[in-house]
């Protein structure tokens, strides 16, 4: 909980930083909270949860590197919690929108495909993912 703060510096630096270009720390910094596991007493205290680095790690996700744009998504599918996991892929799927920016649109993807690895069930992701068909055209 003492890094928390720390933490969320960091990922706000690497948001800022012009043209959201390599951050030095940024790595690092998703790396070890993809290994971070929720602790025990986290249900009840708001201040222990990793659910508030879930804005700043989706907006690393439109990045325009592709290695920031990979490992932030992994980072936010091991901080989702299991139960939670579910309607957040779905929502990703969602928000799936024509006209996006590439580098949005991939980002979104990527959240979607490590976020599908751990969802228990697949038929409601599955019929989101049926309505955004037009993803396989190409224009």
């Amino acid at each position: 909980p003492n890094l928390h703060p720390y933490f969320m510096r960091e990922l706000d630096k690497a948001v800022h930083v012009e043209r959201r270009l390599y951050y030095p720390s940024l790595y690092p910094t998703l790396l070890v909270l993809q290994r971070l596991t929720p602790c025990p007493l986290s249900s009840g205290d708001p201040n222990l949860s990793l659910s508030h680095f879930v804005d700043v790690i989706q907006k690393l996700t439109f990045s325009g590197v592709l290695k920031t744009r990979s490992l932030a998504a992994e980072t936010l599918s091991a901080i989702i919690s299991g139960p939670e996991i579910q309607s957040y892929v779905e929502g990703r799927v969602r928000s799936l929108e024509k006209g996006s920016q590439q580098n949005q649109l991939h980002g979104t993807l990527l959240q979607v495909k490590h976020g599908l690895a751990k969802c228990q069930d697949l038929t409601a992701v599955s019929r989101e993912l049926v309505k955004k068909c037009w993803l396989l055209t190409d224009n």
